[in-house]
């Protein structure tokens, strides 16, 4: 920063100059030059500092590039489409994701007879190679919550991570049901 300050000074001094000694115009751009990329340097090395520090770097760079773009945070409230009605009320969006996620699964258990399945279908090639996963629990769960990053991109299903995290507590019994038969299950 100091760099920066001397350089500014001398600038100045030589814009003054300059205007009475024509001489000094090259050595004028020069200086102004050199004070561009003094100036520069100093904003890299600041930026590069505060996402060197922080916890998270990624995010730290785009705060950065929000910030020198004065990009503001979209602050609306989640809505989604629910049997052709759309639903805004935070508490009744996250209802409406609870009695989904609870009675999709228990629809489709129902829906599935011992009858209808040919075993020859589902077990083509006999493997003699076992693997055991223990039953996921809710805490678990919760845990694996926290290491998953807040993107706003959606995956293949268009839900995107932040929505999942933000009403994973709400979900949770679902979801470590699903995942728990899914190992059952294979």
């Amino acid at each position: 920063m100091m760099e920066v300050n001397r350089s500014s000074s001398h600038l100045k001094t030589l814009f003054h100059l300059k205007t009475n000694y024509a001489d000094l115009v090259p050595v004028y751009k020069i200086a102004k030059n050199k004070h561009l990329s003094t100036i520069r340097e100093t904003k890299r090395k600041y930026y590069q500092n505060k996402i060197n520090n922080s916890d998270n770097p990624g995010k730290a760079a785009w705060n950065i590039v929000n910030g020198i773009s004065n990009k503001k945070k979209d602050r609306r409230n989640i809505s989604i489409k629910y049997n052709g009605v759309t639903i805004e009320d935070p508490i009744e969006v996250a209802s409406t994701f609870n009695s989904f996620f609870i009675n999709t699964p228990k629809n489709i258990v129902e829906n599935i007879s011992a009858d209808n399945v040919d075993n020859r279908v589902c077990v083509t090639k006999i493997v003699n190679q076992t693997l055991f996963l223990n039953p996921l629990s809710e805490s678990e769960l919760f845990l694996l919550r926290n290491k998953l990053k807040n993107k706003k991109s959606a995956g293949s299903d268009d839900v995107p991570m932040f929505l999942i995290k933000r009403v994973l507590k709400v979900i949770m019994q679902p979801i470590t049901y699903l995942v728990n038969l899914s190992f059952q299950s294979g």
